[in-house]
């Protein structure tokens, strides 16, 4: 076939040069559906960025370990050594840890007493890569039409290079783990659905298996709770849609049956106060800021993939709808329950993107489809990349270094090695310390933490002092116990200041007492 001089060059045509081959695909760029042969690096060679993206960032962030990382490795410690000789844990972690204690926390702490914290922090980055793969799964299942870029692609990247995810890939917390486990539920949800036509049981044990992932990550960390109920709104949804009429009720019982699975397992095992623990964890208020300012501050977070996801579910139409839709307002209920909880932003932000991506990622697909859409995916590529960096980084310098404390302590403890001793966010001394100290030896002064001779608070820290309880104390005003009390007053000395880096003129203040130092 020859083209006459005034004919078009288009696709249909054989590129004569290879800057005729490149030709066409910079013409093609946003104008229709582009030839698979042509884009098959762009079809399938993202995933790969993704992953790439998300391990240079995540690892480049670096600190000491965060306050709730050293109290869940500290309890997995405590755990396993319990295990091992049958000792009590009294302090009843299952009141304030974010997921039923003995799943999570142990398997932590033992890769940390391999690995140390960047083994364990490792473990996390590998459970998002998961995360990102399932991302990737779950929304070419979906929405993925054959033609131009892959939605799934597209949803992997923005998952990677958000702000949330990449703390969350640094840091050994047990909401990783939900958010890995929820996604590939869904991802294997959705597949079961797609399979349902040609062999219906491996669709159910599918769909079963789902249902057990979904549940797993309602006891592993409890936020997951909030998103489960807009997951599986999406994968019935889906099934509807996609599976033949007559085993979508058996598909959909599937997942049921299989969802309820592990938290009656845990009823069993564990026992009710598992329940306690998810209760305090999903009610919780902060009294600190206002909702308006968190509000603001987590719309500056996660701006661009959750405001894809509220968009697409305005301007997306058809079978599509139907997912994107209660995806979009679970990603609402999770940043409006992260504004109320106030803290930390990565407890409820990390989810809401998780259910966040894959509308994004359809929309972003649908985008690159259209006269210049490239300028705009760069855009937003951009946007979402650079935020995510300086919000994750922002996250590693909020907390102080805890090693100089953690050091400065160790030498009271070589000198005195049954020492008392109190302090504010103790969690970095319970976790460095741990095989040196016993639990008992360090108390918190968190309200309600700290009691004596049937005392509490302020008025038990005090009678500790004067008695003689306590022989080390350690300060930097974060309670209102080191706001008010003076150590001095009750004949301890000031030993120590340490330096807070990465904050305003804070510093801890260590208090010794010599005198009288109980042999054990």
């Amino acid at each position: 076939m020859t083209m006459s001089r005034t004919q078009p060059y288009s696709s249909r045509h054989a590129a004569p040069t290879p800057l005729a081959r490149w030709a066409v695909v910079v013409g093609e760029f946003g104008m229709g559906p582009r030839s698979q042969a042509t884009f098959q690096l762009l079809r399938h060679r993202p995933l790969w960025a993704a992953l790439a993206v998300l391990t240079v960032l995540s690892l480049r962030l670096d600190n000491s370990v965060r306050t709730d990382e050293a109290l869940g490795l500290f309890v997995g410690s405590w755990i396993r050594r319990a295990w091992a000789t049958g000792e009590d844990v009294y302090s009843r972690p299952d009141t304030f840890y974010g997921g039923v204690p003995s799943l999570y926390p142990p398997l932590a702490s033992l890769v940390e007493s391999i690995g140390g914290l960047l083994g364990v922090r490792l473990m996390s980055l590998l459970l998002m890569a998961f995360a990102t793969i399932a991302v990737f799964v779950l929304t070419d299942a979906l929405f993925d039409t054959g033609q131009g870029w892959r939605p799934g692609s597209l949803a992997a990247l923005l998952f990677a290079s958000s702000g949330p995810v990449l703390v969350q890939a640094h840091l050994a917390l047990p909401g990783t783990v939900g958010i890995a486990l929820l996604l590939c539920a869904l991802a294997l949800g959705v597949r079961a659905a797609r399979c349902s036509a040609d062999n219906r049981w491996r669709a159910l044990s599918a769909a079963l298996g789902a249902g057990g992932l979904v549940g797993l990550s309602i006891i592993v960390s409890y936020p997951t709770l909030l998103a489960v109920p807009f997951a599986l709104a999406a994968l019935f949804a889906n099934a509807r849609a996609a599976g033949p009429p007559d085993i979508i009720q058996h598909y959909r019982l599937a997942l049921l049956l299989g969802a309820i699975q592990a938290p009656v397992l845990a009823l069993v095992v564990v026992g009710p106060q598992w329940l306690t623990g998810a209760w305090v964890t999903l009610t919780q208020v902060s009294a600190g800021a206002g909702f308006g300012s968190v509000l603001l501050h987590i719309v500056g977070w996660t701006i661009v993939p959750l405001g894809l996801a509220l968009l697409a579910s305005r301007v997306v139409s058809g079978p599509a709808l139907a997912v994107v839709r209660p995806l979009a307002v679970g990603v609402a209920v999770l940043a409006g329950r992260q504004a109320l909880a106030g803290g930390d932003l990565t407890a409820y932000l990390g989810l809401a993107v998780a259910l966040a991506v894959p509308g994004a990622g359809m929309l972003l697909a649908k985008l690159a489809k259209v006269r210049y859409g490239w300028a705009a995916l760069v855009a937003v590529g951009y946007a979402a990349l650079t935020t995510g960096m300086a919000q994750s980084q922002d996250v590693f310098g909020s907390w102080p270094d805890s090693t100089p404390l953690v050091r400065q302590v160790s030498y009271a403890v070589d000198a005195m090695p049954w020492i008392r001793m109190v302090g504010e966010s103790p969690e970095a001394v319970q976790y460095g310390m741990w095989g040196r100290l016993e639990p008992w030896q360090v108390q918190a002064t968190y309200p309600g933490s700290f009691r004596y001779n049937g005392l509490s608070d302020l008025d038990a820290l005090r009678a500790a002092l004067a008695d003689n309880y306590v022989q080390l104390v350690f300060f930097d005003g974060s309670t209102e116990a080191g706001r008010l009390i003076d150590p001095t007053a009750y004949g301890f000395r000031l030993t120590d200041t340490v330096a807070q880096s990465g904050t305003t003129n804070g510093a801890w203040r260590i208090y010794q007492r010599f005198d009288a130092v109980p042999a054990r």
